[in-house]
């Protein structure tokens, strides 16, 4: 969906539309919650921090001023701030719990395996890059998202999104190889 009609969603849902609401809710669920979990990395969690942003953002819409950026920014900056909450209540001593993550997906052990210890190489190396890098990893090659939303989101330039995600890379390649 493009910018435009999301601003226009956005309007009505500031309006009192509750179906317009609705329509962002479907529309963002996925790259909000993408997002939460890739810096929780436990699904129930991101799961119930997902629905927390979702009724933050409609309780805040009357406050919402549309500043020409796409509405998606102002989901994202509730998300972070939900996840910067979570970590300073629970000092990142959670971890993932593979029973449930897992739980009747009717996935072979093996695959399960696989994309776990994927996941947690991915996750360790990623811990090892500076905050913004790794936002900037995530909201680019995870949710697929451009270098001028990005930027929208991180509220930075787009010249300095493109350099975060650079040296973010750079980064990356150089402990992802300490773990092979």
């Amino acid at each position: 969906m493009a910018d435009n009609q999301a601003l226009e969603l956005m309007r009505k849902a500031v309006a009192g539309d509750q179906e317009a609401f609705g329509v962002l809710y479907k529309l963002y669920f996925s790259p909000v919650y993408r997002y939460i979990f890739f810096r929780i990395r436990n699904t129930a969690v991101a799961e119930d921090l997902t629905q927390a942003v979702f009724l933050k953002v409609f309780e805040k819409l009357p406050n919402y001023q549309d500043r020409k950026r796409p509405p998606l920014a102002f989901f994202f900056t509730v998300a972070r701030n939900k996840v910067i909450d979570y970590w300073r209540v629970n000092k990142r001593t959670e971890q993932i719990n593979d029973e449930n993550d897992y739980a009747d997906t009717g996935e072979s052990a093996e695959n399960i395996f696989s994309r776990t210890l994927a996941a947690e190489q991915l996750s360790r190396v990623l811990d090892k890059i500076n905050n913004d890098q790794r936002e900037a990893i995530i909201l680019k090659f995870i949710n697929e998202y451009s270098y001028p939303e990005i930027a929208a989101i991180m509220k930075k330039k787009e010249t300095a999104v493109r350099q975060l995600v650079s040296r973010g890379i750079k980064n990356l390649r150089q402990h992802f190889f300490k773990y092979e």
